[in-house]
């Protein structure tokens, strides 16, 4: 219905997150998008829609109202902003679902330059070797489907969203619990997992989101192989605004007694 469209958009992220996830699941057509305040529709609209093809809902509207790091709009509940102090959200959901990250092996990605171009090609090996693979990065060039893909060919739309619903109705159960409500990366992370498993996948190859100590990627404790491509200055607001302190987040993403392909690195790093 709309109105699941509209919460599953704002569950999803900000304004711009909200405007690509209806518009590449429904079409501009049926878009439903949550405006928050200080945007214009001048500034968004430009050529993509077009007003008959938008239904605006304003937070003003809907009765925004912001705490710390977090929006809460009645009716919709709340928009989770930014990086997460931690994993609990991630093991709860991941709990939820019955663990679906143990159901198949998994390479660990992270670094700052290469990583999808690495994590594409350990992908097609792993298809070429004849596994079944599933392919988990970020961010999407075009379309949100990408981010998830099983031999070549990313998530159909409808699966998406239908697991999408899952998650967020999980998400919201977890969040009236008192747990705080997961982030869109969080929410995205639990989809490919859920879908990966119902897809029967052999492996997949798995991307970081930022960092990988406190990333969503990092529920799964016993990956059969990490690998940390060339590590320099990225998200610095979040990691650190030193090599050695982005390292340090990067490297989070090691077990013991799992081997490491390391990328020829900076001294500090």
């Amino acid at each position: 219905t709309p109105v699941d469209l509209l919460l599953f958009a704002c569950k999803f992220g900000g304004l711009q997150d909200s405007i690509e996830t209806c518009r590449h699941l429904i079409g501009p057509e049926t878009t439903l998008i949550s405006v928050l305040n200080g945007i214009s529709s001048e500034q968004i609209l430009g050529e993509a829609f077009s007003p008959e093809q938008v239904v605006w809902c304003t937070a003003q509207k809907m009765g925004a109202k912001k705490e710390g790091n977090r929006v809460t709009i009645s009716p919709v509940g709340e928009l989770a902003l930014g990086i997460p102090e931690g994993l609990d959200n991630t093991h709860l959901l991941d709990e939820h679902f019955g663990h679906p990250h143990r159901k198949f092996k998994t390479i660990h990605v992270a670094g700052t330059n290469g990583k999808g171009s690495c994590c594409a090609m350990l992908a097609q090996i792993l298809k070429e070797s004849g596994y079944k693979v599933g392919l988990f990065t970020s961010p999407h060039l075009v379309e949100y489907t990408e981010r998830i893909q099983v031999d070549g060919k990313q998530i159909a739309k409808d699966e998406f969203l239908q697991i999408g619903l899952e998650v967020k109705a999980a998400a919201e159960a977890i969040a009236a619990e008192g747990h705080n409500h997961a982030t869109f990366f969080e929410l995205i992370t639990a989809i490919g997992f859920i879908y990966f498993v119902r897809q029967g996948v052999d492996a997949i190859v798995l991307e970081t989101g930022v960092g990988g100590r406190l990333d969503a990627t990092s529920v799964v404790k016993a990956p059969k192989l990490c690998m940390i491509t060339s590590i320099s200055l990225d998200h610095t607001k979040v990691l650190g605004d030193t090599l050695p302190q982005i390292a340090g987040e990067k490297a989070g993403i090691l077990k013991q007694q799992v081997p490491l392909i390391l990328a020829p690195q900076h001294p500090d790093a």
